[in-house]
C-alpha cells in the first residue's frame, strides 16, 4: 500500500535529516520507508529511525456517546431545563454550605473544653500547627506558657473535626500521670496509661517513652497506624543515635509534635535531629547544615541566625512571656520550723535507729528499700499516718520474723504523740488569716488528724482525697470556692484542677519528689493568678525533713522558679532514690547533713547548665512566632502572715 492511500494529505515524499554520533555527517532519509542505515565513517555508527519519521494519520471522528440517564430529581430537571426558584435555591445553597466542614478559621474545639480559658496566643498556636504546619511542628514556648493547653486543643480538634481517631502522648516518667489528668479534667479526654502490649492498640494512649522503648513494648508500638503521636521533652531526641530517636522515627505516623521550651541545649546539631523527625531534608543534609550554620570554632554559634529562623518557621511555633504579654506574679515562700515534743522527739529517734540497724534488712529483706522509705517519708507527716503503717503493715511481718519487740516499741512511740506539733502550730497559723489556705500533705490518716484539729477550733474546711469520685471532688472545689476556708488535700488536689481563687498554700509534709511539691503550687501559681503567692512550709527542726527543704530552697531554689522549670533542671535525677541512699550510708545526722551539702552542690550544677541552655535557645530562636503585647501592670505584692518562730 502506498503512502497516499493511507494518508490523503500526502503530496510528495518528506525527508529528515539525521547526524552521525561519532563523526557528525548528516543524511537526509526520506519519510517513508523508513530504513536504518550505517555511517561511512566506518565507525559501524547505526542511526536509527526517528519517531517523526513515521506518516502521521488523521485523528478519527468523535465516537458518539449517548446521554447519561438522569438518577435524581435535580439531574432531571435540569436535563429538561427547569431550574429551581430563586428562593429554594438560595435555601439550597445555604444547606450545601452548613454541611460542609468548617474552615480552620477558628477552632471548635473552644466551645467543648472546661476549666479552661484559653489566652489568644494559645488558639492561634492551635490554629497555625492544624492550618498553616499540616500536623508537623516544635512548639518551642517558654516555659510555663502552657504547651500542653496547646497540644490538648490540637488534640481535641483532631479528633472533633475527624482528621485524627488515634493519638499517643510520650512523655517522661514523671509527667504521664500529670498528662492523664490534665487531659481528662480539661478537655474530656480519657487516656490510658500504657503497661501492657496490648494498651497500645487504644485509641488515646498516654506513656513514658523509657517503657516504650522497652523491647516487648517496641515491637507491638512499631505495627500500630498512629494518627497523632506527640512528644514531651522532645529534647530528649536530640541524639539520633539513641533508642529514643530511633523509637520515634520508627513509629507509622501522620501527624507529630514535639514539645520543648529548650530544644537546643548543647549545639545546633540537637535542632537538626529534631527537625528532621517532623520533616526530613528541611534544615538540608547534616553536610548542608553544618556549612551553612555551625560555626567550626562554636558548635553553639550560629553563622546565618536570619536563615536558620526562616527555614524553622515552616515547621516551629515559639512564644515568649514578653511577646505575648504574660507575666507570672511573684511566689514568696516561708519556712514554719516547729520542735518536736519529747513524744514525737522519740518516735523520730528510734525510727531513724531502726532503719539504719541490721535487723531492718534482716526482717524486711525482699523490700526493705521501699519499706525504710516508706517510714522515713511518714516520719515527716504524722505520728498517726506512720503508726497505722507500723501496725497494719509492718508489725506482722516482724512477729513472723521473730522481731516484733523493736516494731512494737514504735508503735508504741506513735500512739503516745498525740498533740502532734505540726497541727498545733497549723491552728495558730489559722487564726492570723481569714483568707482561703490549702493544706497539702501526702497521706490520709494525717489528712484526718488535721480536719479533726480544724474541727475542734469551727475552722470551716473541705476534703480532697483520692477516694473521693469525680462528682464528690467537684463538689468539693466548688465548696471551697463558695463558703468553705480551707482545703485538706492530698497529692491527688496537685494534679489537673486550677485552684488559682486562693493564693496560700501550705506544705504540711514535704514530699521527696521535687516536682510533686512544684505540681502543688502550680494549682495555684499559674495563668489567671493575679496576686502574690504564698507558700507556708512546715518543717520539724533536726529531721530528714529539714535537710530536704534546705536542699531545695536554698540550693535549687525551687520556691522562686516559675512553674514548669524544675522539670527542666533535674530531668532524669531521681531525688527520691538518692536522698534515701545518703541516709542509709550514713551512720548519724551529722554525717548525713555533710553528704547532702555535697548533692546539692550537683544540683546546683544542673541549674547552671539549665540557665546556659536557655540563654543559647533564646539568642538563637527568639523572635520565631507570637504577637509583641504590652505587658500587664504587676500586681501590687501583699504581705503573709508570718507564724511564729518561721523564716523567711
Amino acid at each position: 500500500m502506498r503512502p497516499e492511500e493511507i494518508n490523503p494529505t500526502y503530496n510528495a515524499p518528506m525527508s529528515s535529516t539525521l547526524q552521525c554520533g561519532a563523526c557528525g555527517k548528516r543524511y537526509r532519509l526520506p519519510h517513508w520507508p523508513v530504513q536504518p542505515v550505517r555511517c561511512a565513517c566506518g565507525l559501524g555508527a547505526r542511526l536509527p529511525p526517528s519517531e517523526d519519521m513515521l506518516v502521521m494519520l488523521p485523528p478519527l471522528p468523535p465516537r458518539p456517546l449517548p446521554a447519561p440517564t438522569p438518577e435524581h430529581p435535580w439531574e432531571q430537571a435540569l436535563h429538561e431545563g427547569r431550574t429551581d426558584a430563586p428562593e429554594a435555591f438560595a435555601l439550597r445553597f445555604e444547606a450545601e454550605r452548613a454541611a460542609l466542614p468548617p474552615a480552620f478559621d477558628r477552632l471548635l474545639s473552644v466551645d467543648l473544653v472546661r476549666e479552661v480559658e484559653p489566652h489568644e496566643y494559645q488558639v492561634d498556636t492551635a490554629l497555625k500547627v492544624l492550618r498553616d504546619l499540616q500536623g508537623r511542628a516544635l512548639l518551642a514556648d517558654e516555659v510555663g506558657l502552657g504547651k500542653t493547653i496547646e497540644e490538648g486543643f490540637i488534640i481535641k480538634e483532631m479528633l472533633v473535626r475527624g482528621l485524627a481517631r488515634r493519638a499517643l502522648v510520650l512523655a517522661p516518667a514523671s509527667l504521664v500521670t500529670q498528662w492523664q489528668d490534665e487531659m481528662e479534667a480539661k478537655f474530656d479526654l480519657e487516656f490510658r496509661i500504657a503497661e501492657r502490649p496490648e494498651h497500645w492498640s487504644e485509641r488515646l494512649v498516654v506513656a513514658s517513652i523509657d517503657a516504650a522503648k522497652g523491647a516487648r513494648h517496641q515491637a507491638a508500638l512499631v505495627k500500630i497506624q498512629h494518627e497523632l503521636v506527640i512528644v514531651d521533652e522532645a529534647h530528649n531526641l536530640k541524639n539520633h543515635r539513641t533508642q529514643n530517636w530511633k523509637l520515634v522515627n520508627a513509629l507509622r505516623k501522620k501527624y507529630l509534635l514535639l514539645l520543648s521550651a529548650t530544644p537546643i541545649q548543647n549545639d545546633l546539631i540537637e535542632l537538626y535531629n529534631m527537625i528532621t523527625l517532623l520533616r526530613p531534608g528541611q534544615l538540608y543534609t547534616l553536610g548542608q547544615f553544618k556549612e551553612a550554620f555551625l560555626d567550626p570554632k562554636d558548635k553553639r554559634k550560629c553563622k546565618d541566625p536570619a536563615r536558620l529562623k526562616e527555614l524553622l518557621r515552616a515547621v516551629m511555633v515559639r512564644n515568649r512571656r514578653t511577646e505575648v504579654g504574660i507575666d507570672f506574679v511573684a511566689r514568696r515562700a516561708v519556712t514554719a520550723a516547729v520542735d518536736l515534743g519529747p513524744e514525737e522527739r522519740r518516735v523520730y529517734t528510734l525510727a531513724t535507729q531502726f532503719v539504719r540497724s541490721p535487723d531492718f534488712e534482716k526482717i524486711y529483706e525482699d523490700n526493705s528499700r521501699l519499706v525504710a522509705m516508706a517510714i522515713l517519708k511518714q516520719l515527716g507527716s504524722s505520728p498517726q499516718s506512720l503508726g497505722y503503717t507500723v501496725e497494719e503493715k509492718l508489725l506482722p511481718r516482724a512477729k513472723a520474723k521473730g522481731a516484733e519487740r523493736l516494731v512494737a516499741e514504735l508503735g508504741e512511740a506513735c500512739r503516745a504523740a498525740v498533740r502532734p506539733a505540726k497541727a498545733e502550730r497549723l491552728a495558730e497559723l489559722m487564726k492570723t488569716d481569714e483568707d482561703k489556705w490549702i493544706v497539702f500533705t501526702q497521706y490520709r490518716r494525717t489528712q484526718q488528724m488535721i480536719e479533726a484539729r480544724l474541727a475542734k477550733d469551727q475552722v470551716s474546711f473541705a476534703s480532697f482525697h483520692g477516694e473521693m469520685s469525680r462528682q464528690e471532688k467537684d463538689a468539693a472545689v466548688a465548696a471551697f470556692k463558695g463558703e468553705k476556708r480551707v482545703l485538706v488535700a492530698t497529692e491527688s488536689a496537685g494534679q489537673g484542677r486550677n485552684l488559682q481563687f486562693c493564693r496560700r498554700i501550705v506544705n504540711y509534709d514535704l514530699p521527696w519528689n521535687p516536682m510533686r511539691v512544684e505540681q502543688r503550687i502550680g494549682r495555684v501559681h499559674r495563668m489567671g493568678q493575679t496576686r502574690e503567692v504564698q507558700i507556708v512550709n512546715m518543717i520539724a527542726k533536726e529531721t530528714i525533713e529539714a535537710s530536704l527543704l534546705e536542699l531545695l530552697d536554698r540550693k535549687i531554689e525551687l520556691f522562686r522558679l516559675i512553674v514548669g522549670e524544675l522539670d527542666m533542671i533535674l530531668g532524669k535525677t531521681r531525688v527520691e532514690d538518692e536522698l534515701l541512699d545518703i541516709f542509709l550510708a550514713t551512720k548519724n545526722d551529722k554525717e548525713f547533713a555533710d553528704k547532702m551539702d555535697h548533692y546539692g552542690d550537683d544540683l546546683v550544677a544542673l541549674r547552671r547548665d539549665y540557665e546556659k541552655a536557655k540563654q543559647f535557645d533564646a539568642e538563637v530562636l527568639d523572635k520565631m512566632g507570637g504577637t509583641p503585647a504590652p505587658a500587664p501592670a504587676a500586681a501590687a505584692p501583699a504581705k503573709i502572715p508570718v507564724p511564729t518562730g518561721a523564716k523567711p
